[in-house]
């Protein structure tokens, strides 16, 4: 058994050595400068999808941020004794129009979009359904503020336009509610 053993290994020297004897080393450089090269650019797209997906995990972190802040506003009317410790109960309106209309423009002085805008740019990198709920989301805070403002100036103003106000305010607690569990999901599952 000793004897064909070491024949083997004498046959794989000599076959190896046949081997780089009559290796062409500038097409064996050439091969492996294209392996190296091919390497690099298959880690550059790798460290360039991370980058983008941390970036995307922290974007959706701060705007979670902003939009709970913005949900607590909502819930308690801007009225920070009502605090519960939860935003998932929203206290409602006053029944009365003038009450209403001033705890909604309290309400909407509390609530921030300046994330949503710095992000803007860079809201192209999350899913289109993610998109979608954010712009509507902060849409609907655009147009709450335009309401409150209008009517919190107006000594006169017409039932259908409180009405409106009304149902924008619980729209917007609604989106952002959603959004919120959505992102929450999202930031606690990278």
């Amino acid at each position: 058994m000793l004897p064909r053993i070491s024949s083997f290994f004498i046959y794989l020297k000599t076959s190896i050595r046949i081997f780089f004897n009559r290796l062409d080393w500038q097409a064996a450089s050439v091969i492996v400068a294209m392996l190296l090269f091919a390497g690099q650019i298959g880690y550059n797209a790798y460290d360039k999808w991370k980058e983008s997906s941390d970036d995307v995990f922290k974007m959706r972190v701060i705007l979670l941020s902003e939009i709970n802040n913005n949900l607590l506003a909502l819930a308690t009317g801007g009225d920070e004794s009502q605090v519960l410790g939860t935003y998932e109960i929203c206290i409602p309106l006053p029944t009365e129009d003038t009450e209403a209309i001033k705890r909604v423009a309290t309400a909407v002085s509390y609530l921030h979009d300046d994330v949503y805008y710095s992000q803007l740019e860079k809201l192209a990198s999350l899913p289109k359904k993610e998109v979608d709920a954010i712009v509507k989301s902060y849409y609907s805070l655009s147009r709450l503020r335009t309401l409150s403002t209008q009517l919190a100036y107006n000594i006169k103003y017409s039932p259908p336009k409180v009405k409106l106000l009304r149902e924008e305010y619980y729209n917007l607690y609604t989106l952002s509610s959603s959004l919120s569990q959505y992102l929450s999901y999202h930031t606690e599952n990278p």
